[in-house]
Parts: C-alpha cells; sequence; structure tokens
C-alpha cells in the first residue's frame, strides 16, 4: 500500500492548524516529523503554543545531521535549567535524550544515518570540535547541566538515549544500516543505561500519526467483570478484575514506549520513582500476590465499552486514575523477577461523553491521593467562565480563539485549528511575563506559576477581558512571528516581547480587580491586535526595543547571550530601557553578588548526597546548595529567615551564597 498520500493530507493539516504554510516542504515535513514523534512522548506539550516545537527543531547549518533534539526528565519534556531544578524535588530523576532525522525522500540512506549517528557522538563528546548552530548549543548547555555532579548525584541512573531516523520510503532492515546502528549503541555505553533506535518508513510514521489522536480500541481480557449501578450522564460502568500482564498491552506503542495520550485527562504525569512508586515497585517484585490488596486501581474514562465473555472491548479509553501504578508496571515489565501474569488489578470503567462529568470524576478519583491542588485549577469557577466568556467573545478582523479549559477539548473539531487553542499553561505563563512583568520565569510549569503567583492571577474579581488580550495577542505574535521571522530566534524571546509590546501599548498595568481600568487597559490592547497596520508595526517595535536591549546586554555590559531568557536581571534591563531609553548602565547595576539580599528557606533537600533548596524572595525562587554554603546546618527549619548574595554558576544560573540564618 502507498502510504505517502495519507502521510501527505496530514501533513497538509498539520501546516494550517500550525500556520507553517509558507515553510519549505522539506522544512514542514522536519516539523512535522518532530511533532508527530514527540507528541508521543508528552501530549500535552505542544497544545496551542510552538515555542516547544520550535526549539525542538533544530535543524539547518551545522545540525550535525540532527533535525530534532529533546529532553526528557521524569518523563517530562524540559526546555530550561529551572524545569530541571524543580524535577530535582524529586529523591531520583530518570533522563531521556530524544534525537530525531527525518528526510523528504522516499529512502533511507547509509551515508545520512552516518551523519546523524556521528553528529550524536559529538554532541555528547565536549571535547569535540563539531560545529554546532544556536539551537543545538543550547540543548548541549543542558546535557552538560544533567550531567553536572549536583544533577548526577540524583540520577536514578544513567540517562537513556533514544533515536528515530524518518522517511518516506520502505523499511527493509538492511544489514549494513543495522550493523551502524549496532556500533553506534556500544559507543554510547559508557554514557547511556539503554540506548534505542527506530528506522520509521511510511508505514511506521503513519501508524505514530494514528496513535496520536487515541482514536482505538482495546479488547481486554479480564478475570471477572461486575456492572455497577446506573447514573445520571453515564452510559454504562462496571468494575473489571484482570491481569497486569494484559492490561500493560494496552500501554504499549510499536516503539516500545508508554501510550502517553491515555493519560491526557489525567492531573498529573508519572512522578519518578518516588518513595510511593519504589513501594508499588517493590509490591510488584517481591509480594506480587498483594498488589491487588494494597493497590487503588485504575480508572479509565471512555467512548464506550461492550463485554462479552470476560473480555471487554473499549472504545477511546483515557485513563484518569492510576497513571503512577501504569508507569510503574510498564517499566517493571522487563526486570527480572517481574512476573505481571501473577498480579490482579482492579480497573473501573465508566463510559461517558460529558465534559463536566468527567471534570468530576478526575477530581473525585484523584482527591484521595496526594496531588497539588493546582492540578484542579482549571475545574474551578472562574475557568467555567473564562470558557464561556472567551468562546463567544469576538474580536473584529481576528481568528476567533477557543479556551480549552481541558486536554484534547476540541480535537477532534476539524473547524478549530491548533493556533485558535489556548489553554491554562499559555495564560498562566503569558499572564506572569506581561501582567506580572516577569518573562524570565514564564517557561516555568504552570503548576509552579499558579503556586508562586497564588491569589495573583486567576483571581475571582478578576476582569476576563486581560485574559482575553493575553490569548490573543499570544496568537497574533505567532503568526507575525512565523510570516515575518520565520525559524529565527525571536520565538523564544516571545515572552519578552509580549511585555514589551503591552507596556509600549497598554501602558502601566491596572488592578485587574477594578473592571473599568482592567477593561480600558485590555481594549487598547485587543484595538491594536485588530488594526493590521497598527499592530504589525507595534510587533516591529516590540523587537527593535528587545533587540537594543539585547545589545547593551551582550556589547556594552559584556553578559553571555546565553543568560537572556530566564534571567531577571535582562527584565530589569528591559523595564529600566522601557522608562528612559536615554538611560546609562554599567555592569554594577546588575550585579546581584554585591548586595545583601533577604528572605525565606521555602524548600530545603538533605536526604541527598549534596543538600539543596530554594530561597524565596519578592516572588523570585533563588537555587541554592550547601556545597556552596558549608557553614549551614544539616537540618533547617520550614520558613527559616536568612540573608545571603546571589552570584551566576559555571551554568549562568543564579545561585545563593553566604546564607545566613537569621535567628
Amino acid at each position: 500500500m502507498n502510504y505517502e498520500p495519507i502521510i501527505e493530507a496530514r501533513l497538509k493539516r498539520f501546516k494550517e492548524s500550525f500556520q507553517y504554510e509558507n515553510y519549505s516542504e522539506d522544512q514542514a515535513f522536519e516539523l512535522f516529523a518532530n511533532y508527530s514523534i514527540l507528541l508521543q512522548h508528552q501530549p500535552d506539550a505542544f497544545n496551542a503554543d510552538s515555542e516547544m516545537l520550535e526549539s525542538a527543531s533544530v535543524g539547518g547549518e551545522n545540525d550535525g545531521g540532527i533535525d530534532g533534539i529533546a529532553i526528557k526528565v521524569n518523563g517530562t519534556f524540559i526546555n530550561s535549567k529551572d524545569e530541571i531544578e524543580e524535577m530535582l524535588k524529586c529523591e531520583n530523576i530518570s533522563t531521556e535524550f530524544i534525537f530525531i532525522q527525518s528526510k523528504n525522500k522516499a529512502k533511507f540512506s547509509c551515508q545520512e544515518l552516518n551523519t546523524f549517528l556521528s553528529g550524536i557522538r559529538a554532541f555528547f563528546d565536549d571535547k569535540s570540535i563539531t560545529p554546532f548552530n544556536e539551537k543545538v548549543e543550547l540543548w548541549r548547555e543542558l546535557k552538560r547541566f544533567i550531567f553536572s555532579d549536583e544533577v548526577m548525584c540524583q540520577w536514578q541512573e544513567s540517562p537513556s538515549v533514544r533515536c528515530y531516523y524518518v522517511t518516506y520510503g520502505k523499511w527493509l532492515d538492511f544489514p549494513q544500516h543495522t550493523d551502524v546502528v549496532e556500533r553506534f549503541k556500544k559507543d554510547l555505553k559508557s554514557i547511556s543505561s539503554e540506548t534505542n533506535f527506530h528506522f520509521l518508513g511510511a508505514k511506521e510514521f503513519k501508524e505514530a500519526t494514528e496513535r496520536n489522536e487515541n482514536k482505538f480500541n482495546v479488547i481486554l481480557p479480564c478475570l471477572d467483570i461486575m456492572s455497577l449501578p446506573e447514573a445520571t450522564k453515564v452510559d454504562g460502568s462496571c468494575l473489571v478484575l484482570c491481569s497486569a500482564s494484559e492490561f500493560i498491552k494496552l500501554l504499549d506503542t510499536e516503539e516500545g514506549i508508554i501510550r502517553k495520550s491515555l493519560f491526557n485527562d489525567n492531573v498529573r504525569d508519572f512522578q519518578g520513582l518516588s518513595s510511593v512508586n519504589k513501594e508499588i515497585k517493590e509490591t510488584i517484585l517481591h509480594e506480587p500476590e498483594k498488589f491487588v490488596l494494597f493497590n487503588n486501581g485504575i480508572t479509565i474514562v471512555c467512548t464506550s465499552f461492550i463485554p462479552n465473555d470476560r473480555k471487554l472491548k473499549i472504545v477511546n479509553p483515557q485513563i484518569v486514575n492510576g497513571c503512577q501504578t501504569s508507569s510503574v508496571l510498564f517499566a517493571s515489565r522487563k526486570e527480572e523477577g517481574s512476573h505481571l501474569e501473577n498480579i490482579s488489578l482492579v480497573i473501573k470503567v465508566i463510559s461517558t461523553t460529558d465534559g463536566d462529568l468527567l471534570n468530576d470524576i478526575v477530581r473525585g478519583t484523584n482527591k484521595q491521593n496526594i496531588v497539588l491542588e493546582e492540578a484542579f485549577e482549571t475545574t474551578k469557577q472562574f475557568h467555567k467562565d473564562l470558557e464561556n466568556f472567551m468562546n463567544e467573545y469576538n474580536v473584529p478582523k481576528l481568528d476567533k480563539i477557543f479556551y480549552e479549559r481541558r486536554a484534547k477539548q476540541y480535537a477532534f473539531n476539524p473547524t478549530i485549528k491548533q493556533y485558535q487553542k489556548c489553554n491554562l499553561r499559555i495564560l498562566t505563563q503569558y499572564f506572569v511575563a506581561t501582567i506580572m512583568q516577569k518573562p524570565h520565569l514564564a517557561h516555568r510549569h504552570e503548576a509552579v506559576l499558579l503556586q508562586q503567583f497564588e491569589g495573583r492571577i486567576f483571581h475571582e474579581n478578576h476582569s476576563k477581558l486581560p485574559y482575553v488580550a493575553i490569548a490573543y495577542s499570544v496568537m497574533k505574535l505567532e503568526q507575525f512571528l512565523k510570516r515575518t521571522y520565520a525559524r529565527q530566534d525571536f520565538i523564544k524571546y516571545k515572552a519578552h516581547i509580549l511585555m514589551i509590546y503591552f507596556v509600549e501599548v497598554g501602558g502601566a498595568v491596572p488592578d485587574l480587580s477594578k473592571e473599568k481600568g482592567a477593561d480600558k487597559y485590555a481594549n487598547a490592547i485587543i484595538a491594536n491586535l485588530s488594526d493590521e497596520q497598527a499592530n504589525v508595526q507595534a510587533f516591529e517595535n516590540a523587537i527593535k526595543t528587545f533587540n537594543q536591549c539585547r545589545t547593551i546586554w551582550c556589547k556594552q555590559l559584556r553578559k553571555s547571550k546565553y543568560a537572556i531568557k530566564d534571567t531577571s536581571d535582562f527584565t530589569k534591563l528591559v523595564l529600566r530601557y522601557l522608562n528612559d531609553p536615554d538611560a546609562t548602565y554599567s555592569p554594577n547595576d546588575f550585579d546581584d553578588s554585591i548586595k545583601v539580599e533577604k528572605g525565606t528557606i521555602t524548600y530545603y533537600n538533605s536526604k541527598v548526597v549534596v543538600p539543596y533548596g530554594y530561597i524565596s524572595t519578592n516572588n523570585e525562587k533563588v537555587y541554592f546548595s550547601r556545597k556552596d554554603n558549608a557553614t549551614l546546618p544539616i537540618f533547617i527549619k520550614n520558613h527559616a529567615l536568612c540573608e545571603f548574595k546571589i552570584k551566576r554558576d559555571n551554568h549562568n544560573r543564579e545561585k545563593a551564597y553566604d546564607i545566613k540564618l537569621i535567628e
């Protein structure tokens, strides 16, 4: 069968949905391949915003034969050191490096394969003189941090490596290809716990794109099935007892990775081998017969199910509770001594298509577990009201935007393109960038930001219109950058550019609880967005301001160009420039090491080899390590007050030094 027309149709839909129509066919295919493959690893990574996709797509001059790079820490994509540091709060971390080569042609080339593998070798070799472009170098910088002493001490095991080679061709398992790959795997044994390589021809690539849509049926063999009482808005429900060995077949994909699209509606991703998950693993390995007694089981919501002779056909399943159990079972399947066929598992299966009921099920089935309240943020009334307000609000001359309050809420509505969707992550991150004027924090996970700015974002008294302005401005800036600055480096600085844009167009940020002032501020921005000529000029001005600040930063202050996106000092420079374009600058203006700060130690982990923690001050979080503060006591009480200085380490991170506790 010729699969190429099917892939071409999906590529065309992808280009329209993400507005990549002006890209060349080769560029668009690279982006589509990266998107399709990485989506299998984390389906929510590319919702509404294309920054992660643009960061992962490194193809171009000096790419080392690599078209896509991503790094997962504890199952979650990261693209900054701050995100890695958040992961360090877990007792152990697992890391996976993903590399993709995609060719818009109908064959696999041994020469191109060798170039790809040589590029990966050079990526991990700090002594290599292979020239890499800026995008690849940013990923290499994160790699160096992951291999630093303070992170390595929390490794669960050495990182794993997963590689994909994608073409329109037919994979024929040629010996010369497999031999090259086997030698490559041996070369990486010193740094990688496991190296996987996948050749995806047209057939395999088509199947990967289908898996992403999660439209599939599964037949689950059962030990027993018991119907549950009828309930309003529920088409049917039952309790199932099945073998764990049968259950994990539902989780597995052709590439041997867990089917992440099953967990779109789960409140949290896999948390790594936390203490609770270690206990689950111990039970699997040493007391499998007691697993069903100790474990709360799995909850699956689906479109429909059909029981038949100890088998259950489940249509479009979603695991809304049981991600940790599922992930530990899946990871244990290859371990010696794990006899999953001896493990019984209880599964609650609920058939419903009602979105509000689904939210209630998610909340109810997770409340007995230790889940951060931020996980339930979008179930609050503010977000329901915002969804209705935004979905009914129309801006003249602009495409309509929809608030995707629930994951994949509009996935099966072909009339709503990807760029028309706005979700919790987008609103949270760009609220912090524009309203809080802290773009250097905007890349952090929304759960972290919601906790950090609790009470000042999504407040029940806030006007809804500024949130609408944020959603439309993100969409318009994405369109502008793709059309005018395609594939240049401004996409990763969207948070800074939008902050500048909001200041230059909207002026001072008002109190969002005072509706008249908040709406006037938001309407000024919306009016600019709906006037194409004025909007283009405003975005051009914002980028010009950003570039002038970047020039001052790099040339006048001699600061690193890699220390811009997540650096509070650069934000201070931008705000100072906006207030006074004729201001003069000196390095001492941004040398925090000579200033003594005060703060509160809000987190401290003394159970690892090198104790570390975070100090909160003025809504910022500063990392510290006991290695740099030898006089600190081993045990520190919660919320201890302290004084400290800030310096930058070799990875350009702000760290606290000379910490002194205030009695």
